[in-house]
């Protein structure tokens, strides 16, 4: 949340363009960097996150729920994954094709 509030602080006193500013020669620019933090950041808690469902089932302190009951919450979000990769794939319309960004 504090990241969120610092990153709107900063488009608020700098405006927009301060995300574009070049930082190495490559063309790598303020924003590539702050993507890659975001991406590092939400990826580096997942070993904490795998670590403490080990210990909350050898513990037994957690909800104890067999892989079928913990899976559930995702089977709408995959469903309509599934549905939304069909509908892309057999358009009549070609919607990939014309509109990728529809998509």
């Amino acid at each position: 949340m504090w990241g969120s509030v610092a990153i709107y602080a900063v488009n608020y006193v700098w405006g927009t363009d301060i995300w574009k500013a070049a930082l190495s020669k490559n063309g790598l620019t303020c924003g590539h960097f702050l993507e890659a933090s975001l991406y590092l950041g939400a990826m580096s808690n997942l070993p904490m996150v795998f670590y403490n469902l080990y210990r909350s089932y050898k513990d037994k302190t957690g909800k104890m729920r067999n892989f079928v009951e913990c899976i559930r919450p995702l089977v709408p979000l995959f469903l309509f994954l599934a549905v939304s990769l069909l509908w892309a794939h057999m358009s009549p319309n070609r919607i990939v094709e014309k509109d990728p960004r529809a998509v």
